[in-house]
């Protein structure tokens, strides 16, 4: 939770500015992280970042048995992270990370289309129904304008348009009544026009 209220572009992050959560069955856990986000930015990558969500989760055992695949800090999104998140310089650089997938020729990918920003589960040797299904982000001018930037299904930025009839077998098995047959959704803006209404197209 990002409290925008406490935030001055150009000042000191003040103390309570972010706040990171994670829960798990019985189990729920909350830490002031604005120091973190202080050094320039906080990453999430369905990784849990707090040791007690870890052991909960399985994640701490996964990754000793596993390796860095099932590691907060050196999972390959988190590498990928730390090595790219100094382009986000504009909203242009924000929408093109945030939809980064290039596994084809990132090392860091080695060869999987889920070890990328924008997982793209269709993509992978073992096809499957998973990975990042949309992307969203905002900004302090964005939130003083109650806006809100979305691009709906999975990333076509440098891989092709997901598309259900044309999806591998594995794939085309999920459920998906009465949703588009072709992915090819841009970016657009949310814009919250009052007290009560919903963020709208």
């Amino acid at each position: 939770v990002v409290d925008y209220a406490r935030f001055t572009p150009g000042r000191p992050l003040a103390a309570g500015t972010l706040w990171v959560g994670e829960q798990a069955p019985g189990w729920w856990h909350a830490a002031d992280q604005t120091a973190a986000l202080s050094y320039g930015y906080w990453p999430s990558y369905n990784k849990a970042v707090y040791a007690g969500t870890a052991a909960r989760t399985g994640q701490a055992a996964m990754a000793r048995r596993f390796g860095n695949a099932y590691s907060y800090s050196l999972t390959a999104r988190a590498e990928v992270f730390r090595r790219d998140h100094g382009t986000a310089v504009d909203e242009a650089a924000m929408r093109r990370l945030l939809r980064y997938n290039k596994y084809q020729t990132d090392p860091l990918a080695s060869h999987s289309a889920c070890n990328q920003l924008a997982c793209r589960g269709d993509l992978l040797t073992a096809p499957r129904a998973m990975g990042s299904v949309n992307a969203k982000f905002t900004s302090a001018a964005r939130v003083a304008q109650g806006q809100m930037l979305f691009a709906p299904g999975p990333t076509w930025d440098d891989q092709p348009v997901f598309q259900w009839s044309t999806a591998p077998e594995a794939v085309r098995r999920m459920p998906h009544l009465g949703q588009p047959d072709r992915w090819a959704f841009g970016w657009d803006v949310y814009a919250h026009d009052g007290v009560d209404a919903p963020y709208q197209w």
